[in-house]
């Protein structure tokens, strides 16, 4: 299994976007006018920078370097803009050279690890990451890329499960982090954002998917680390306490009690997030769910319907709605309710296919020609950047 590295700009040092020149830990035995001199390039590349002329920041560096060849802060400019620019030639070198200087930063060793897998450099990419293990990076994937590495050994489940948890929490900590500061630029800009600023705040807010994955594995290596349902859904509860405000541990174990078939209980966890989160669209299907599996049907479509309005672009919602309907042999009440959602959500193009494959379903094949045809042209709108 891999996964990419993530998605913002290392984490090792930040200097380039903030305009610091604080001098670097380079040789102190150079002379006052070489010292100078290294100083000036980095003003001269953080200036270049700042202006967009990314290569020409790079030689400024690469100047700066030869002068100076163990100044951490020049190494750690020059992988950032390495990054940014994907410049993955001499990265990994970079990363070598910068951690020879600062061995205990952890976030270069994960990041040196992920490199270093994508490279198919298997046992050094192990060592990198047992070195960001050590210090205690702050990235989550280590701790799963070790822990897949000791499923394949033979190593105690303590160890293993250890290591899960450390995924799991750092991946929890990660996705809290970023929803905090998608949440702090919408209310820094009290909701007004401008096509590029909203823009760039759908881009932050789509970092949190690579932390959820990574959540979501180790919750299923956990799992399986288990051979008695009831201990795995004690850790798991054990975790929720740990981390009472992670949306996808709780709804992990509400999925969890509806796969032993514990509806009940099932159904009292939802409501109970539902109560904490009123506008989780996954509470309000899971409550849905579990309804149903209660025989209580008309509750079931009033949640899976809150659930849609909630998620509207959802197609298991959809799936959902159809099952409870069609059971009922009440399809023609469910047409009518697509018809009447359509009127004040005509550019849902989900909404528009489900509709189709209803009609589809009931024989009415011309109108669901015509609406597969527009579901058609507005998710080609959609990628051409045109909605």
């Amino acid at each position: 299994m891999h996964w990419p590295c993530w998605s913002s700009a290392p984490a090792i040092i930040r200097l380039l976007s903030t305009g610091s020149t604080a001098p670097g830990r380079g040789g102190t035995n150079f002379p006052r006018s070489t010292q100078t001199l290294v100083e000036t390039l980095i003003n001269r590349a953080v200036h270049l920078y700042q202006e967009g002329n990314f290569d020409q920041a790079a030689g400024a560096l690469e100047e700066a370097r030869k002068l100076d060849p163990i100044n951490p802060r020049v190494i750690a400019m020059l992988i950032q803009l390495h990054r940014q620019e994907g410049h993955s030639e001499g990265l990994i070198e970079l990363y070598r050279d910068f951690v020879k200087l600062e061995p205990e930063n952890a976030q270069a060793h994960a990041e040196l690890g992920v490199l270093l897998e994508e490279t198919g450099q298997s046992s050094a990419a192990e060592a990198s990451f047992l070195q960001a293990e050590l210090y205690g990076t702050d990235e989550p994937y280590p701790y799963l890329y070790l822990a897949l590495r000791a499923v394949q050994g033979q190593v105690p489940l303590s160890e293993l499960r250890t290591r899960l948890h450390l995924a799991i929490g750092k991946a929890v900590h990660k996705i809290a982090s970023i929803r905090l500061q998608a949440a702090g630029t919408f209310q820094q800009h009290k909701g007004d954002l401008s096509t590029e600023e909203l823009e760039a705040l759908q881009e932050l807010t789509s970092h949190t998917e690579q932390p959820k994955q990574i959540l979501r594995e180790s919750l299923v290596l956990l799992k399986e680390s288990y051979s008695r349902p009831a201990e795995y859904k004690l850790d798991l509860q054990r975790l929720i306490e740990w981390y009472p405000h992670s949306i996808e541990l709780r709804c992990t174990l509400g999925s969890f009690m509806e796969e032993q078939s514990r509806h009940d209980e099932a159904l009292a966890h939802w409501r109970e997030m539902i109560s904490d989160f009123p506008t989780l669209a996954e509470a309000h299907a899971g409550m849905a769910r579990s309804l149903n599996a209660l025989d209580q049907n008309q509750a079931a479509k009033v949640a899976y319907r809150r659930a849609r309005d909630l998620d509207p672009e959802n197609p298991g919602l959809y799936r959902g709605l159809y099952q409870l309907y069609a059971a009922e042999g009440r399809k023609q009440e469910l047409l009518q309710l697509y018809a009447d959602i359509y009127e004040r959500e005509r550019t849902n193009s989900t909404l528009i296919r489900s509709w189709a494959e209803l009609e589809e379903d009931l024989g009415l094949t011309e109108q669901a020609t015509v609406h597969r045809l527009r579901a058609a042209e507005l998710e080609q709108r959609r990628e051409n950047g045109q909605e």
